[in-house]
């Protein structure tokens, strides 16, 4: 059975998005030089992306048979849960 966990340990992009939905992982804002006012939007922005970065991985793996259907499934679920969790602030 594959989990998430186990696609982030062979993609950092896919490592990348999932740590910024499960963790809310953010950026470097000082070096990046956004002003505070700022931040919670752009995150938002930053972790809807995500959720569709993720969504479109595995839509790709599965279209492409490289991924268990149930599986696929199964993740994708995952997947919106922690999308579910996405607030503007």
């Amino acid at each position: 059975m594959m989990t998430l966990d186990d696609l982030a340990a062979r993609s950092r992009c896919f490592a990348m998005h999932l740590a910024r939905l499960r963790d809310g992982r953010q950026p470097a804002w000082d070096v990046l030089e956004v002003p505070e006012a700022d931040r919670r939007t752009l995150f938002y922005i930053m972790q809807r992306e995500s959720l569709a970065a993720l969504i479109a991985y595995l839509d790709a793996l599965d279209d492409h048979r490289l991924i268990d259907l149930d599986d696929a499934e199964r993740l994708r679920c995952e997947v919106a849960e922690l999308g579910d969790r996405i607030e503007l602030g």
